[in-house]
């Protein structure tokens, strides 16, 4: 039975990942910041703070034999709290990119594989166009500088130490359980409690969103490959933003109330070409967005009763 390391098990993907491994033959080790009962024999939860050396040495024996590590652990941006620059800058840092290098300083000497999941806003929004993964990345936010800070970190480690890396850079996330910070389920929400809905350049933007299982469907790919490499991952459709709250409105049966800001302004497409991934891992994408929208909508109606 493989032994693999999971971090950011709690979060979002990570309970949908949790979910899809353990009806496979692994044996999962993950690391919580919060005291978690042990699920079964299978999947094992162990209290650390990542961003803490010492607390990531005191584990070290606890995470040894690990043959796989899966890194999903991040602090994502939420718009709706105010940080100061610097603020946002060190808790970036601190949980996107030194709590990496903390996870690596004590590492366990069997590990064969590390799959890292990245994310599109390592490409930044300097261009309109379809990214590639070998397209030069210039990220514009903090979040994305330390997602691409850690790739690099990654690659050059494993390549020192002869251990095989997948990086993932998945599109726009959503699904079931998503947080309401993101586009999907604060659109949704907003339709379903009569809020206003802000949206700026008059929603033409075009993005490829990808719903949670197909994500999970991709870490499943990568873990058990045997190949290395940089892969974007993404959905079916490409989509304009204006077009997935009509999806929204469609499934929530209400209609949206939606204020136009700024309709001059030009807003970029963000589309992720998914080839290298199709052609390499084998990667498809199986939910289409209807699908995955009103799955979505189904999950946020259950949690308002």
């Amino acid at each position: 039975m493989t032994k693999i390391l999971l971090t950011g098990g709690t979060g979002f993907v990570g309970k949908h990942l949790i979910e899809r491994l353990g009806k496979k033959n692994f044996e999962i080790i993950a690391i919580t910041r919060k005291d978690t009962p042990s699920a079964s024999r299978k999947l094992h939860y162990i209290k650390a703070d990542l961003t803490s050396y010492s607390s990531v040495q005191r584990i070290k024996k606890e995470i040894s034999n690990c043959k796989v590590y899966i890194l999903l652990s991040a602090l994502i941006p939420d718009s709706k709290k105010e940080h100061s620059e610097f603020e946002t800058i060190d808790n970036n840092l601190s949980y996107n990119f030194v709590a990496h290098v903390n996870l690596l300083k004590n590492i366990c000497k069997d590990v064969e594989k590390i799959v890292f999941v990245s994310s599109i806003d390592v490409y930044g929004h300097y261009k309109n166009t379809w990214h590639k993964e070998e397209d030069v990345c210039f990220p514009d936010t903090y979040y994305g500088a330390m997602k691409l800070a850690t790739e690099n970190l990654l690659r050059i480690y494993c390549k020192n130490n002869h251990i095989k890396l997948l990086v993932l850079r998945p599109s726009q996330v959503y699904g079931p359980g998503d947080l309401p910070i993101k586009v999907i389920p604060k659109f949704t929400l907003n339709i379903l409690n009569n809020r206003e809905i802000k949206l700026y350049g008059g929603g033409i933007a075009r993005r490829r969103y990808l719903y949670v299982e197909d994500l999970i469907g991709a870490i499943n790919l990568a873990v058990q490959k045997d190949v290395e490499g940089v892969f974007n991952i993404a959905g079916k459709e490409i989509i304009s933003i204006r077009k997935v709250i009509e999806i929204i409105e469609g499934a929530a049966g209400k209609k949206a109330r939606v204020k136009i800001l700024n309709n001059n302004t030009h807003v970029l497409d963000c589309i992720l070409d998914t080839n290298k991934a199709e052609t390499t891992l084998g990667f498809r994408p199986k939910v289409s967005l209807e699908k995955g929208i009103s799955l979505t909508v189904r999950h946020l109606i259950s949690q308002l009763k």
